[in-house]
């Protein structure tokens, strides 16, 4: 897992439901001169349930730019 910062993890915690567990892809991409992560939440035995990129300042992007993400 990559090293995240509290902002980063505070948020990723708040969207995950009290039984997730999440993955932290070591993938970091960059778009436009930012870093995004990939987070995945799976349920207690491993099936994913979603996923989503954060920024690393602890925001979430637009849909239009987490597509983006996702084909490159």
């Amino acid at each position: 897992m990559p090293k995240v910062n509290k902002i980063v993890k505070k948020e990723i915690k708040n969207r995950k439901n009290w039984n997730e567990r999440i993955e932290i892809s070591r993938h970091i991409a960059q778009y436009k001169s930012e870093e995004y992560y990939y987070v995945l939440y799976l349920n207690l035995i491993g099936i994913p349930k979603g996923a989503f990129a954060i920024r690393s300042d602890g925001t979430v992007p637009e849909l239009s730019i987490a597509k983006k993400l996702s084909l490159e």
